[in-house]
């Protein structure tokens, strides 16, 4: 299922259901928050990405307390987001400063929180002033506009890039197998990318020996890929 066709159907569900959604926050998790989290790459069926009700401890008045996540997005192993989710309408001014409070006391980086609709994505490393990165309202905005706006919590390297949807699709479907100027085989440093014609093209640069080259690929799969190297003037 798209993104779009996923928002479109989780914004029904809120507007159908809303009497037990503002009084079940268990009902949120379930039904809204983890679908769209399973649809962005994080499993909450899988421990070493995403861990519901995450034991965490942080001082407080000069005392350890015991809290838990709602959820833990996992990285190789450590904490690397935190998810705190109310029922919905329940996410308050006093809900986000807590929330904040206690990404920046644990370390974490990001935290999410969300009643199902409403989504904000903070950055607690940052003054609290600027630590929003991005918000969105499933029931107050177009799905299309939802759907542009929710990669920035994807599973992905761009995870907290407000432009990450747009870095998500530039990447390539297939990768170069080896460079046409040494024959490296490995990653290459994508340079840019555009459209011509019929074809998606992207623009490399080899770690190994510095060459250019222009991969063309067929969004529709129908015609096989190549690659066109890029001759430096000085080697003419």
């Amino acid at each position: 299922m798209d993104l779009e066709k996923l928002i479109r159907k989780l914004k029904r569900k809120l507007i159908k259901y809303k009497g037990i959604y503002s009084q079940n926050e268990a009902a949120v998790r379930e039904q809204i928050v983890s679908p769209l989290l399973r649809a962005l790459g994080w499993d909450p069926e899988d421990p070493k990405s995403v861990i519901p009700e995450y034991t965490i401890t942080i001082i407080e008045k000069g005392k350890e307390r015991k809290i838990k996540l709602d959820y833990a997005l996992m990285k190789r192993g450590t904490l690397f987001s935190a998810v705190e989710v109310k029922a919905l309408g329940k996410v308050t001014e006093e809900v986000l400063g807590r929330a904040l409070k206690v990404a920046q006391t644990t370390g974490v980086q990001y935290i999410i929180v969300t009643d199902g609709d409403l989504w904000r994505l903070y950055n607690a490393s940052k003054p609290i002033t600027k630590a929003l990165v991005s918000e969105w309202s499933i029931l107050g905005e177009k799905s299309k506009n939802v759907a542009s706006k929710v990669p920035v919590i994807a599973n992905t390297k761009w995870f907290g890039n407000p432009e990450a949807q747009i870095l998500i699709e530039a990447q390539p479907k297939e990768n170069p197998q080896k460079c046409p100027h040494c024959s490296y085989k490995g990653d290459f440093k994508l340079l840019k990318t555009w459209r011509y014609s019929l074809w998606n093209v992207y623009y490399y640069e080899c770690p190994k020996c510095s060459g250019k080259f222009r991969f063309y690929i067929d969004p529709k799969a129908e015609k096989k890929s190549y690659v066109i190297p890029v001759i430096r003037r000085d080697r003419e």
